[in-house]
């Protein structure tokens, strides 16, 4: 069995950034995790596992440079495959090397502690790559910002009124104008109904 090709799952090229990495990896998450894929059950929980330890192997410079390694090694094997597995190199290599229990792969010995094939635990401390909650976006406060729009008229009003009794030079009127209609606008955006609920209750505190 081949080595599965991470480059090939997420959809980068051999050369890819951290940066293009992981936002391939985010990109298919939001695809195939069975919290948001359509197919769910056990395809959408290997499609999940798979592009997880993708990231995982690939996101680690020594991990990475280790499976391209193997990648390498595996992509040429097919002339010699049989000759490798019964001579002193292959020997050698599972002198140093460390078998994963579930795939049967060798890994280079370093510190990790998961397969960079299949993703089982491996080692003296084994920690499988799982399947995890997927990471939603925090929702925008006010998406299409009208709570935004009316807290700006509310603060216009406001400051309008307080330019009427209070303002002597044009540089306050403006101060006047615009300070409550900006800070009107951010609270109403962020905290929405909120806002609404207490402004209401400034003028009828008994309901």
């Amino acid at each position: 069995m081949t080595a599965p090709d991470h480059y090939a799952t997420l959809g980068v090229a051999r050369n890819a950034s951290a940066r293009e990495i992981r936002a391939a990896r985010k990109r298919l998450l939001g695809i195939h995790h069975p919290d948001v894929s359509e197919q769910g059950g056990e395809e959408a929980r290997k499609q999940t596992i798979a592009i997880l330890l993708a990231g995982e192997v690939l996101l680690d410079a020594k991990t990475r440079e280790a499976y391209d390694g193997e990648l390498a090694r595996a992509e040429g094997r097919e002339a010699f495959e049989e000759r490798a597995r019964s001579g002193s190199r292959a020997r050698e290599r599972a002198g140093r090397d460390l078998a994963c229990p579930a795939c049967g792969k060798l890994n280079v010995r370093t510190q990790r502690d998961y397969c960079i094939f299949c993703g089982a635990g491996i080692g003296a401390n084994p920690r499988p790559i799982t399947l995890r909650p997927l990471r939603r976006a925090p929702e925008r406060s006010d998406p299409t910002g009208v709570h935004a729009g009316c807290g700006c008229l509310f603060g216009l009003f406001v400051g309008a009124t307080l330019m009427a009794h209070f303002a002597g030079s044009l540089a306050q009127a403006i101060a006047f104008i615009c300070a409550p209609a900006i800070i009107f606008a951010v609270l109403a955006h962020r905290h929405r109904d909120g806002f609404w609920n207490r402004i209401v209750g400034i003028f009828r505190p008994n309901d």
